[in-house]
């Protein structure tokens, strides 16, 4: 399959070389899930000890701040959607939102009929609801794909209720423990992918490198000038699970850059064959460590104008 993404401004850039721009980055972003609608899956396969995922951990901590209206923001295919409203109180409404039509018609189609959620197609900057609609603001790994963060927490604490609670996972920069297995398969798709575009510029995403630390992340929060900073939580967790080669290299085949490419199939196989290499009994252990951030709307309405 040759994905739409293949022509993209975003791709032409880093393959030849160039750094990307914002603009081009999240025009790359909308397509490739609209060309991959399903490619969180990876997230309901990786679990912590006691068996949650990261989706799990997310929804057991909203749960807790016993808010009933409730907001996610990207939420791709719905995959936190069910475990959301499982552990949240049978009083619990929602509304869901993402840019890509493609997964809304997907978490659409999973949760049809219910009356506890409704979808709408949204960008997280400008979101279409009224000050002060909900009790808590939620989402799962959309924080580390945005280059300014700024627009997106102005609107969080916009809609957010006072003493209403921004909820988050992101993960914890997985590409700089080398000795993990995810990291080498990493590598070899990278290596693999120069051989073919030497002038690959690694460093594709538009991102604010911060949220990848707690202090990071604490910094950003801060400057936002958003947040009651004395409510914020940082909690962490490792899901992972055991995968055969071929189940990794068909999970590469859905990742940003690698599964965009009209070139992937010498990817796949470099992927699949490292995976063979770091396999014990047919299968390897996959890891991604997260965070899961929480924060309130101070009960005075928040200066909406954000912090440089």
């Amino acid at each position: 399959m040759q994905a739409s993404n293949s022509g993209s401004a975003f791709l032409d850039a880093i393959l030849n070389g160039r750094p990307n721009t914002e603009a081009a980055w999240l025009e790359y972003f909308e397509r490739f899930h609209a060309d991959f609608p399903t490619a969180n899956d990876l997230f309901t396969l990786l679990t912590t000890l006691d068996r949650q995922t990261s989706y799990g951990l997310l929804a057991s901590a909203a749960a807790k701040t016993g808010g009933d209206a409730i907001l996610e923001i990207a939420c791709g295919d719905g995959n936190l959607i069910d475990d959301l409203l499982a552990a949240c109180a049978p009083s619990a409404r929602g509304c869901a939102t993402d840019v890509c039509g493609a997964e809304i018609a997907i978490a659409n189609r999973r949760l049809e009929g219910d009356p506890r959620i409704a979808f709408a197609s949204a960008d997280a900057r400008a979101l279409p609801y009224d000050d002060e609609s909900f009790d808590l603001v939620i989402s799962h790994q959309f924080f580390n794909f945005m280059p300014d963060l700024g627009p997106v927490l102005r609107e969080a604490a916009r809609v957010l209720k006072p003493s209403g609670t921004l909820l988050f996972a992101v993960n914890r920069g997985w590409k700089a423990d080398r000795n993990s297995n995810w990291v080498r398969l990493y590598i070899a798709a990278r290596d693999a992918l120069r051989e073919q575009y030497p002038q690959y510029y690694e460093h594709a995403i538009v991102e604010d490198p911060r949220i990848y630390s707690a202090d990071g992340i604490t910094e950003i929060l801060t400057q936002s000038a958003l947040f009651d900073m004395r409510t914020l939580s940082i909690d962490s967790a490792t899901p992972r699970a055991l995968m055969t080669p071929d189940r990794v290299a068909a999970i590469y085949n859905r990742m940003y850059v690698f599964g965009s490419l009209p070139g992937k199939d010498a990817i796949l196989e470099a992927v699949l064959q490292r995976a063979v290499g770091l396999s014990q009994d047919g299968e390897v252990e996959i890891e991604i460590p997260f965070r899961i951030v929480g924060v309130k709307r101070p009960r005075r309405r928040p200066n909406l104008k954000i912090v440089k």
